[in-house]
């Protein structure tokens, strides 16, 4: 299948055409987390990759209970479990879905029996006929990935309380850094337009556009670390992928677990700083139903 990028009504690209139900189930099933497909999962990781995922997990909960103090805490495409695991921690009412258990087992395990293996989107509709509902509903790198974000908000509203929230994770994508990177010519194409793996590009303002359209208020705002900064080598993961991919990665590990073992103040600020100035490769937002 080949795909197109088009700006929609909401000022975000999205990869045309639109894979069905059908095929996005069988790739997330049987193919996402099991055959390596992204690098943002893996089968396994060495140390510091491992101790990385669960401080910034940490990261991220007491980033959203800095603001919020609700209890029932709903992770939908959980993955391997870290958030979820972070949550529980934390001492929230949890609950994670995602398409398989693969990746929770492996990882994650002694939270297992709070986990639904299940097509999100069939999870979703079995709440709205029962009626059950959440304080707090995490989309950590899930809105990238669905067929119609509108939708997917439209049907969580259904199953959120009154000014209940919403705990989101997307890369900021074509935004100022990466057209300035291109203009200069270090780097040669948009790398991370990659579908089917990524339906939906947002950035820092057209995401803010989209969920005020839903009726969601921004509270709070972060970005991951701003890995991108190494793109201003010529020789660089884009340009030279096979050389300096596992160069890049490593670098970004140690500098982001010696800001995440500064305590969360402090990361909290270095990573405020990052989103307000649109650097980062991921936003990491909170947002209030109004």
């Amino acid at each position: 299948m080949i795909f197109k990028k088009k700006i929609n009504k909401f000022k975000y690209y999205n990869a045309k055409p639109t894979p069905t139900e059908k095929f996005l189930n069988n790739f997330y099933t049987n193919i996402y987390f099991k055959k390596n497909v992204t690098l943002t999962y893996s089968k396994k990781y060495f140390r510091e990759e491992l101790f990385n995922k669960i401080k910034r997990a940490n990261f991220v909960i007491n980033f959203l209970l800095n603001k919020v103090k609700k209890k029932k805490f709903l992770d939908l495409g959980c993955g391997e479990g870290f958030l979820l695991k972070a949550a529980y921690n934390k001492n929230l009412k949890v609950l994670g879905v995602d398409y398989d258990d693969y990746a929770i087992k492996k990882f994650n395990k002694k939270i297992i029996k709070f986990f639904i293996k299940s097509n999100p989107n069939d999870f979703i509709q079995k709440s709205i006929l029962k009626k059950e509902k959440f304080n707090i509903i995490a989309l950590q790198n899930v809105l990238e990935h669905v067929a119609d974000p509108s939708s997917l908000i439209l049907n969580l509203r259904k199953i959120l309380f009154k000014k209940s929230y919403l705990l989101v994770q997307v890369p900021n994508d074509f935004k100022d850094l990466h057209f300035l990177l291109k203009k200069k010519n270090y780097i040669k194409k948009y790398w991370f337009f990659n579908p089917p793996q990524h339906l939906n590009y947002f950035n820092f303002n057209n995401i803010r556009h989209f969920f005020k359209m839903h009726d969601f208020k921004l509270i709070d705002s972060v970005s991951d670390f701003p890995i991108e900064l190494f793109l201003a080598f010529k020789n660089n993961y884009v340009n030279k992928p096979k050389m300096m991919s596992k160069a890049s990665h490593n670098a970004r590990l140690l500098f982001d677990n010696y800001i995440l073992n500064q305590g969360f103040k402090k990361s909290y600020n270095f990573y405020k700083s990052c989103n307000d100035i649109g650097i980062g490769r991921s936003m990491i937002l909170i947002f209030k139903m109004i």
